[in-house]
């Protein structure tokens, strides 16, 4: 990962660790940080996580959900995650408590 942008590590890690939780069980490590997330190109009829953005008030994708939705919103902690709106480009922030698995369409 030499050389990759902190939002493309985040993004990817935060992925790893919902694969792993959805593959094998057990809880996702609490989000206590701020985490930087490089921008998605989602695809139809997959899972994401979400969130809303502010401005144009729309849910944005953030990063995929291995789980297909099964795992609900498994973060927790006092952190957040900033993203780009995929919509308006808004950069948002949001706690964990507010991030939504979501069917893209």
């Amino acid at each position: 990962m030499s050389g990759d942008k902190p939002g493309v590590i985040n993004t990817s890690a935060l992925e790893s660790q919902v694969k792993l939780a959805a593959e094998v069980g057990g809880p996702i490590p609490p989000l206590d940080e701020t985490l930087p997330l490089s921008k998605i190109k989602p695809n139809t009829d997959t899972w994401y996580f979400s969130i809303e953005c502010p401005k144009c008030r729309r849910t944005s994708p953030i990063f995929r959900d291995y789980s297909d939705g099964k795992l609900g919103n498994p973060f927790t902690g006092r952190g957040a995650v900033v993203a780009a709106c995929h919509f308006c480009a808004h950069q948002v922030r949001a706690a964990p408590h507010a991030i939504a698995s979501v069917l893209w369409r």
